[in-house]
Formats: structure tokens, sequence, C-alpha cells
């Protein structure tokens, strides 16, 4: 049933043990104003290309449309699918004016129309929908009042450690096959972290030159996972209500360009 929706991959390369620290020092550098982290060696951002490496979902395909649902539909959706009684879906979506806020019930109960007809999720250009995600929570962390981030991390997480291998301390799993997600190459472990702070991290960050950044980490990949020409596409990509800018032209440096 999974993988009728393309997303099995991501059943094997899922970030076990987080790293506050290291991600914190990258959200302090986004401009929501670029989407782009803002270092002393130029930008950079995570694009579909770094997705569609790192994860193995596809970037390319339909983008889900979300319907507004009557609450008698939300109930009947929310009972259908997650096998929940009728008063517990009732008491989630009570009060909820669905499609028209951004209540949890909201997001829970728009994923869920995907997942009725499985074989059209597996169309969906999930990796749009992540990327798209991630910006808008990278948005909102990047914002002094904030203290926390949501969004897919184990992308975050792992670009990070293809990008720059000065500034982290993971190490690379000796047992991975290049056939297998880039993602799943990092041991990711309580024993394989290394508790560290934000501090040397953003000394780290500071630290580096241009030639410590890999600027494209997956030429052995390339075999597996070729580049995608809509990598290079411009403009603004929607997920539901979220709309942010892709502008891989301020980033040409990550495409081999100078």
């Amino acid at each position: 049933m999974i993988a009728a929706t393309g997303l099995d991959p991501l059943i094997r390369c899922s970030v076990i043990t987080t790293d506050p620290g290291l991600i914190s020092a990258f959200v302090e550098r986004w401009h929501r104003e670029t989407s782009r982290f803002h270092l002393l060696v130029g930008e950079v951002t995570i694009t579909l290309d770094d997705v569609s490496s790192l994860l193995h979902i596809p970037i390319t395909g339909a983008l889900h449309s979300f319907e507004p649902l009557a609450t008698s539909d939300a109930v009947a959706l929310l009972t259908e699918l997650l096998e929940v009684t009728p008063d517990e879906a009732t008491a989630e979506t009570l009060g909820c004016t669905l499609f028209a806020n951004k209540s949890a019930t909201h997001v829970h109960v728009v994923h869920l129309q995907a997942f009725r007809d499985l074989g059209q999720a597996g169309a969906f250009s999930w990796g749009v929908a992540a990327l798209v995600h991630l910006y808008d929570q990278l948005n909102e962390a990047s914002q002094a009042p904030t203290r926390q981030i949501a969004g897919y991390i184990s992308l975050l997480q792992c670009w990070i450690y293809e990008h720059f291998s000065s500034v982290h301390r993971s190490v690379v799993d000796d047992g991975y096959a290049e056939a297998s997600p880039r993602a799943c190459r990092w041991l990711t472990g309580k024993a394989q972290m290394a508790e560290i702070k934000g501090a040397p991290y953003r000394a780290r960050i500071d630290a580096l030159t241009v030639t410590d950044v890999c600027w494209m980490p997956y030429a052995e990949h390339r075999g597996v996972r070729g580049y995608d020409l809509i990598s290079s596409y411009t403009g603004q990509v929607r997920w539901g209500l979220i709309i942010v800018y892709l502008r891989p032209e301020r980033v040409v440096r990550q495409m081999g360009y100078i």
C-alpha cells in the first residue's frame, strides 16, 4: 500500500536522531525573501534535485488539489481512513471551518483525501510538496520569536551533511548501497551524534571557504537518480494554500555553473 503512494523510500532514510544545534545554526541564516541560506561563501538552498537524490520521491507529476470539506464529509473521511469512531472524528472537526484555517484537523483531513485512491496518490509530486512545506517552515522558524521548526527535518539535516562536511561530525554508513536514497548513507543514531551546541556550528559555518562546500555532491549517484530539468524551474510553487518561490538562478554553483 505504501509503495503505491511513491513514499516507500522514506521508510529507509528518515533520520533517527536530529541535531538541534546544527539545524538552528542554518535556520538562523535562512532569508524568506530569497528562499536561501545566506552564508559568507554565498547563497545555497535545498533544490528539487536535492529532494530527488536524497529521498527518491517523485519531483514531477500531479499536484494535489485541496477541496473544501463540509464537517460531515470530514467526519466520514476520518472514520473511513483512520478507523476512528464517529464521536472521535466529530470531536476533532467540531468548530473547525475546514480549508479556512491551519488547524491540525484541516491538515490531517486534506492529506487523507490524497490516500483515498492509492493508485492516484502514486502520481502526485510528493517531492514538490515536501520542499514547499519545508520552505514554509523555514520561513516561520527564521523569525526571532519562533523557537521550533516543523517540516521533514530528515531532508534538511541530510542536505547539510551532503554539502557541508567540515561543519558536521556525522559519519557515512559503510554498508550503504548507492542504489538507496542518499539520505540512507548517514549514521544518525545517538551513538554517532556529537552533542554540540549552536555556537561551535556557527563558528564553523562562518569559517567556510568556497572549497569547503560540496556544491554538487551527487556525482556518484547520477546513475541511480539523474538530474531532472524540472529542478531548474524558476517561479512559484504551491501546495494547498502555501506558495513559495524557487530561484535556482541564485544558486547556480549547485548546478555546475559559475
